[in-house]
């Protein structure tokens, strides 16, 4: 028998949680306990309530420090003095003190939940086999011997595959971030309002809509060949959403400069759409998305990327050791500083 709903939880409350518990994917599965879910609520009430506002939350979940200086696995919330926690509560006077609350708890859940999935990722991803890159050293034998070259493309391709899926789950997640922040609705084929203006003209997927706005989102314009086969699709998209009584909006984190891209602009011109690139897209996100979540996304989000994006270029020496139960990569800086960075390996 299903475990009924709580009754000081709305539908739509008991629905979030419910969505906001579990990340899943073909390899990878992230399920939040309720101390989880309190420890993300402790960070919102510290960084954007007034802390100790929500009453019920245990002392235990209350964080010590900043989200970012937490491990993923958030330790500190899963010892079993502390793992019973009264979520129904807890969530409820949240939803009271912190304005905007729902909307800031999804898009949190989502940063930790991703950040969790990554961690198994980076422990997870498997060495490539030489076999299969032994063809590409052809272009670099001579320089060093055999066996260095041979872990020089191990390695590559390995550091390689881990940047892949890091693209692949930030691009979920500020697709994610963006919808939630702004209110929209993401649609699928199945429910999309956006039908397609050639053809059959069957429904199209939208990654989200807000009003009369119908918004695609990306991390980053390309020019790279693996889009051309679906760059006429996009070069459709505005002329579809024109045609379904939607006005097109292009939200791209990154613009890189090409033709196929000013192609795509124009496109949203020509249909009364718009296009927002680069900072305008943040700016725009921020501005659409009220004053709470505006003071999310620039404590979480946007703070974060330019502390990465400011750090000083230099001189800098790395250190990498592969073991069999782990991976260390030692860095040190022109400043003398050196961070260790240890991966477990299962």
């Amino acid at each position: 028998m299903p475990k009924s709903r709580d009754a000081r939880l709305s539908g739509t409350q008991s629905a979030l949680i419910k969505r906001c518990r579990s990340l899943k994917s073909t390899k990878a599965k992230v399920e939040l306990a309720d101390a989880d879910l309190a420890g993300v609520i402790g960070f919102l009430e510290r960084d954007l309530g007034k802390p100790g506002a929500i009453s019920a939350l245990p002392d235990g979940a209350r964080p010590g420090r900043s989200y970012y200086e937490t491990p993923p696995s958030m330790p500190e919330f899963s010892k079993p003095e502390r793992a019973k926690v009264n979520l129904p509560e807890i969530f409820q006077q949240a939803a009271q003190e912190i304005e905007d609350f729902e909307r800031a708890f999804e898009c949190l859940c989502e940063i930790h939940k991703r950040r969790v999935k990554f961690a198994q990722i980076r422990k997870t991803q498997p060495l490539p086999q030489i076999d299969e890159l032994a063809p590409r050293g052809m272009l670099e034998f001579g320089l060093a011997s055999p066996e260095a070259v041979a872990v020089l493309l191990r390695l590559r391709k390995h550091l390689y595959d881990i940047d892949n899926r890091a693209a692949q789950e930030t691009a979920f997640l500020f697709m994610k971030i963006a919808a939630n922040a702004m209110g929209g609705t993401r649609h699928s084929s199945r429910t999309s309002p956006i039908r397609r203006s050639t053809g059959n003209r069957q429904r199209r997927p939208v990654d989200f809509i807000v009003g009369n706005s119908a918004y695609d989102f990306k991390c980053r314009m390309t020019e790279a060949p693996s889009r051309r086969a679906r760059f006429h699709d996009e070069l459709l998209f505005p002329r579809d959403c024109s045609a379904s009584g939607y006005r097109p909006v292009l939200l791209a984190l990154h613009k890189l400069e090409g033709e196929r891209s000013e192609q795509l602009l124009d496109a949203y011109q020509r249909y009364g759409g718009a296009a927002y690139t680069g900072e305008d897209a943040w700016r725009h996100l921020k501005e659409s998305s009220g004053p709470m979540m505006s003071m999310f996304l620039g404590h979480y989000v946007l703070g974060r990327i330019s502390m990465i994006s400011q750090a000083a270029e230099g001189p800098m020496d790395m250190k990498i050791t592969i073991r069999d139960g782990y991976i260390k990569y030692s860095i040190t800086g022109a400043n003398g500083k050196t961070d260790r960075i240890r991966i477990p390996r299962s």
